[in-house]
């Protein structure tokens, strides 16, 4: 019986990722990475943006590809006339050069846009949320081929709903 106990331990701490924070501009912007498959792989800031990346371990997609889907969180001052969520998406959509598909907002007050698009030939699928708090600002990105979008499509909504801003 305790051997059961311990394994259901050890499966329960790898199958769940812990909170992780990024402290910047006198927020807290928190999250849940949804897998161990997923590395951080970049991170860069500036005086007023920064951006963390994370890269799946490779996936083969319907065509034979190795694909490396990617998860980034790109956080901001805003300019003085953002000042609600919907100026906020308004601000992060001019700079964009997609068509959105669908919009939906979450529960928690997210605003989530879906998009494709094609490189070298690969459909893929783009997905951006939007959070903001007070002056700043969260884009939360997602991006994968449309063919490993089925396998990855919860792992997406949950790293997307896991993000929130806090005041630091």
């Amino acid at each position: 019986m305790k051997l059961f106990i311990i394994g259901l331990i050890l499966s329960f701490s790898f199958c769940c990722q812990a909170e992780q924070n990024i402290s910047a501009f006198g927020k807290i912007v928190s999250f849940e990475v949804p897998s161990s498959e997923w590395k951080k792989s970049d991170e860069q800031s500036t005086s007023s943006k920064g951006m963390l990346m994370f890269k799946h371990s490779t996936m083969k997609d319907s065509n034979g590809l190795s694909v490396q889907p990617v998860l980034s969180i790109v956080y901001e001052i805003t300019p003085p006339s953002v000042k609600n969520i919907d100026d906020y998406v308004k601000y992060a959509r001019a700079k964009s050069q997609y068509k959105v598909e669908t919009a939906i907002q979450l529960e928690n007050g997210t605003v989530v846009f879906f998009y494709s698009y094609s490189e070298a030939g690969v459909a893929h699928s783009l997905t951006i949320g939007h959070v903001y708090s007070s002056g700043f600002g969260v884009q939360i990105i997602s991006d994968t081929t449309v063919s490993l979008l089925s396998q990855l499509n919860e792992e997406q909504k949950a790293f997307i709903s896991s993000v929130k801003i806090k005041n630091g």
